[in-house]
């Protein structure tokens, strides 16, 4: 079985870029990077935690891409329709990424 074969979703990567400045402040959005890379999530656990009395859920995965992959702490990744942001990725062997992703929303 090779790694590729693991990979059964896709994802689409956004990395953020300055869109304009207001009063020498600048606002960033994000910008398509990569569209339909081979991934696979591994969710890790949950949280919620309280923050100005409501109740926030936050939920950590790890992304697996193939090596090569053009991805940022911070950016914008997209899978399944559901949207994450990218901590810190690291190489794990020679075929593969991995990068801990976090999402949160409000309940």
């Amino acid at each position: 079985m090779s790694y590729t074969s693991l990979l059964t979703n896709t994802c689409d990567i956004y990395h953020f870029a300055e869109a304009s400045r207001t009063q020498g402040t600048p606002s960033f959005s994000p910008v398509p990077a990569a569209a339909g890379i081979p991934c696979r999530l591994s969710y890790e656990r949950g949280r919620e935690v309280e923050q100005d009395a409501e109740a926030v859920v936050f939920s950590e995965v790890t992304l697996f891409l193939p090596a090569g992959t053009d991805i940022r702490t911070g950016d914008k990744i997209v899978v399944n329709g559901e949207t994450y942001y990218a901590l810190p990725p690291r190489r794990a062997g020679a075929h593969h990424l991995e990068v801990p992703l976090q999402r949160h929303w409000e309940r």
